[in-house]
């Protein structure tokens, strides 16, 4: 396969960060056959809509380093509808959970970037598109601006074949999300419930640092890396994560995806940590980390290569 991804980063420690992903994926190409043409941009953070539209216009992919306002500003400006947070990783690497005790808990979160009907619509249809994909239940954070939410969730549910969403009070929705752990969930809710939810989920699993998220359009994805905040260095699974997410969800590679998926959760659940994890017995440098990962992406090619 031939394709084009874009990075953009705000600032110029972000840019060096996504090269390490920019590496990765390269090998991939490598090690799978594809040819990926790999553009990276340092974005003023007054940036206009257009010039992210026109650099954009030919890739196929997009992945963005930033703040949380310079996310949601490109998203925007690439007409995205809702974003995206996955906390599906926590059994990858429990010894980073808060928690004392207890399974930990896992969940995605989707919310619409704005407030009209069709905004709505479309959020709805891919809370349980990426439900039914993922044999989730879908939950509605409901209050006084979430009420029109419920026909148009239930009707994509109905559409989607799938059972009808829990409508619960957010105090209802975080219990169902902390004690009703059997079938994890996709939460639909809006920017600011969200954003106390996934603080929760992302303290709880001390996963904040393997966090990215989604943002959907009609016709490209954005995949963003948000750093904590005060958080030192670079969050350089988040990025490894951000770039699989856009061979997955992009460029439609499942099989290669996958492999980046097990690769990056191997290195995590043999203990290895960056610096930007702070301490740990088996702390290694970026560049380590992303020579673990790519060994095992060759590895996966040339076994590919020879059951093909």
């Amino acid at each position: 396969m031939r394709a084009k991804i874009l990075f953009l980063a705000e600032k110029p420690v972000l840019r060096e960060g996504l090269r390490l992903a920019q590496e990765m994926l390269s090998e991939m190409a490598v090690a799978f056959s594809h040819s990926f043409i790999m553009r990276e941009h340092l974005m003023d953070r007054e940036f206009s809509p257009q010039e992210l539209r026109d650099l954009s216009s030919d890739h196929d992919a997009v992945v963005l380093a930033g703040s949380q306002e310079f996310s949601d500003k490109a998203a925007k400006a690439l007409s995205c509808f809702a974003g995206m947070s996955a906390f599906n990783r926590a059994d990858t690497v429990s010894e980073l959970s808060r928690l004392k005790e207890g399974s930990i808990p896992s969940a995605d979160f989707i919310w619409p970037l704005a407030g009209d009907t069709a905004i709505i619509s479309k959020t709805a249809v891919t809370a349980c598109a990426h439900a039914k994909k993922l044999r989730k239940n879908v939950v509605l954070s409901l209050n006084e601006g979430t009420q029109e939410w419920v026909d148009p969730l239930n009707k994509a549910a109905m559409y989607a074949a799938l059972p009808a969403p829990a409508i619960l009070p957010l105090h209802e929705a975080m219990d169902t999300l902390l004690f009703q752990q059997d079938r994890p969930s996709v939460v639909l809710a809006n920017s600011d419930e969200k954003n106390m939810l996934s603080s929760l989920m992302r303290f709880l699993t001390g996963t904040e640092l393997l966090q990215h998220t989604s943002y959907y359009s009609d016709h490209i994805k954005l995949h963003s890396v948000i750093p904590p905040a005060g958080q030192q260095g670079f969050p350089l699974f988040s990025a490894l994560y951000a770039a699989a997410s856009a061979v997955r969800e992009s460029l439609l590679l499942e099989k290669e995806a996958d492999c980046l998926d097990t690769a990056i959760a191997n290195v995590l659940a043999s203990s290895w940590r960056t610096p930007e994890f702070g301490v740990w017995p088996k702390t290694i440098s970026h560049e380590e980390a992303l020579r673990l990962i790519v060994e095992q992406v060759h590895l996966a090619g040339e076994l590919m290569e020879n059951f093909n």
